[in-house]
């Protein structure tokens, strides 16, 4: 019975912290975004420690997402680098 009281314990625990819990253990997720040439690709590199981009001069050398996963204070982090935002028209 003690274990059971334990166990519901523990559930109502978890059920309370809002997938608190949850969420550090999948991790969290960061996008970087802005204009072309802004350095995004050449911040997730840095990050990243590592060349993971390919970085360049010449806008829209991003095209498809660099996507980088990173362990930060213990919590899984995965970096999104993207293609440059550009104004309508």
């Amino acid at each position: 019975r003690e274990d059971a009281g334990a166990i519901e314990d523990e559930i109502r625990r978890h059920l309370a912290d809002g997938k608190r819990g949850e969420t550090l253990r999948s991790g969290l997720r960061c996008a970087l975004v802005g204009p072309p040439n802004a350095g995004k690709s050449s911040l997730l590199n840095t990050l990243a420690a590592r060349p993971a981009a390919i970085v360049s001069s010449i806008p829209g050398t991003t095209r498809d997402i660099v996507q980088v996963r990173l362990e930060i204070a213990g919590t899984p982090l995965s970096v999104d680098d993207t293609a440059g935002l550009r104004g309508e028209g």
